[in-house]
């Protein structure tokens, strides 16, 4: 069970949390190229703020500053200042300022003052009108010809702008003087995307937590624990009782669950049918001559201490019926021991169909017969034994070509408890009244008569009865 838990569990926590990851990783980058473009589109105001604020204020209109004779402009105190203030409440860097040569003619690097720009690709870009910005990451001051400058150490956005004259006064009016060079610190894009990263990394462990906590108590509730009572049934040595399944499984509330345990129970039920009916039958193959398809002795001996039991319980009595065939073996040395197994199996049939429901026909062994009688004295069974020998006579004697001489039946009777108050003696007695009949002539019916034994000594009824004894306390009908 818990293997089967770690299977379900280990792809449900590993997808989610690698569509996380990659959904976290997503969202910084889209979240840097926003904050970067905003940057950029601040860069640009401010480079424009500049362009506006500070050319027609401090760029005297008599110098023409696109003439390469043009020398850089003395640092002027009050334009630094509000440059600088500018540049700390935008986060800005630096700024250049080049003339139409690419010329640096002011910088608040003033080591930058009077160096040609003009080779840099963004400042010739930016000479042709052209708003360009870049990001730089670990930028450094010396940007310019490789000249050492401040090292700035730090992520920044470098925009390169055209600088146009904004004075009506000015012969150049609207026309483009120079090019502004902004380097905006971005630093705070980092610190943010950290805050960020930190952010969405706490709520993606605690959408992984949430997630294994839910989905272990879904699986647990919805699979686990079904499967688990599943399994508690199927291992309960209760379940089936007489062969019948006494106690299903249930499925739980899914409906594939449920749909699971339908169909084990099904199975189980086939399962268990089968099974009985193979148990039934090999009971009843224990219990069933196979040549005739008469119970055996054993099942014979089992009904009759069920009889006497219910006998005594109900007071009431019962009669047992002990034939055996004449003319068997004649029947065997003619015609063949087929013929003679033919002839028990008719002789079973006509037992069967002459029998009352009640009755219990039994093949005693051999060519030998009993049934039981119950709720019928010694003169009822008489009755009964009579129209059976003479329906055996009728069948086999009507038909000579097949049969020969035919078989009959000689049969004794003996009840309970007129004649005997145990299952041996019971037994023997009858057993005594069948020689009586094969004595007396065979294919004949007597009953045993206690008062006429003399002393007979008994048989034993679970060996072969001794052809030596010759009763003679019997009466018959014949």
């Amino acid at each position: 069970m818990k293997s089967l838990s770690l299977k379900v569990l280990v792809p449900l926590i590993l997808f989610p949390l690698v569509l996380g990851i990659l959904l976290t990783v997503l969202a910084e980058r889209l979240t840097e190229r926003i904050l970067i473009d905003y940057f950029f589109q601040r860069a640009i105001e401010v480079g424009r703020h500049i362009n506006r604020e500070f050319y027609e204020r401090y760029f005297n209109p008599r110098y023409e500053i696109e003439k390469e004779a043009f020398n850089p402009l003395d640092p002027l105190e009050e334009m630094d200042k509000m440059i600088h203030g500018s540049m700390r409440h935008f986060q800005v860097e630096r700024v250049n300022f080049f003339s139409q040569t690419g010329q640096v003619i002011y910088s608040t690097e003033k080591a930058l003052m009077g160096e040609d720009g003009s080779s840099v690709p963004q400042v010739q870009k930016a000479l042709r009108g052209q708003v360009v910005s870049q990001v730089v990451y670990g930028a450094r001051a010396d940007r310019l010809h490789g000249k050492a400058g401040t090292l700035l150490n730090h992520d920044v956005i470098e925009v390169h702008l055209p600088m146009i004259c904004l004075n009506e006064k000015l012969p150049n009016y609207g026309k483009q003087v120079g090019v502004i060079e902004i380097y905006q610190n971005i630093n705070v894009v980092r610190q943010w995307l950290s805050q960020l990263r930190l952010y969405l990394g706490g709520m993606l462990l605690l959408i992984v937590v949430v997630l294994v906590i839910s989905t272990s108590s879904t699986l647990y509730l919805a699979v686990l624990k079904p499967i688990r009572r599943m399994m508690d049934t199927i291992k309960d040595p209760h379940a089936v009782v007489e062969g019948k399944l006494v106690k299903r499984i249930e499925g739980g509330s899914t409906s594939e669950l449920q749909g699971l345990a339908n169909s084990f129970n099904r199975m189980v039920e086939a399962v268990v049918e089968e099974e009985t009916r193979q148990v039934d039958e090999a009971r009843e193959m224990a219990m069933v001559d196979e040549l005739t398809s008469l119970y055996n002795h054993r099942y014979f001996l089992l009904r009759l201490e069920e009889e006497l039991a219910r006998a005594d319980r109900s007071q009431s009595e019962f009669s047992l019926i002990f034939g055996d065939l004449d003319g068997l073996k004649e029947l065997n040395d003619t015609k063949g021991h087929l013929a003679g197994d033919l002839g028990l199996k008719e002789i079973a049939r006509i037992i069967l169909d002459s029998k009352r429901a009640s009755d219990v026909a039994c093949r005693y062994g051999g060519d030998e017969f009993v049934l039981i009688l119950p709720g019928i004295g010694s003169d009822e069974a008489m009755v009964l034994a009579e129209r059976l020998r003479a329906r055996v006579e009728e069948h086999f004697r009507g038909n000579p070509k097949d049969w020969g001489e035919g078989l009959t039946l000689s049969i004794g009777i003996a009840s309970y408890p007129r004649d005997a108050s145990e299952k041996k003696l019971l037994i023997e007695r009858a057993d005594l009244a069948m020689y009586s009949a094969k004595r007396h002539g065979k294919n004949r019916v007597e009953v045993f008569d206690p008062s006429e034994t003399n002393g007979l000594p008994l048989i034993p009824f679970f060996l072969p009865p001794s052809r030596s004894v010759r009763p003679t306390g019997v009466r018959s009908m014949r």
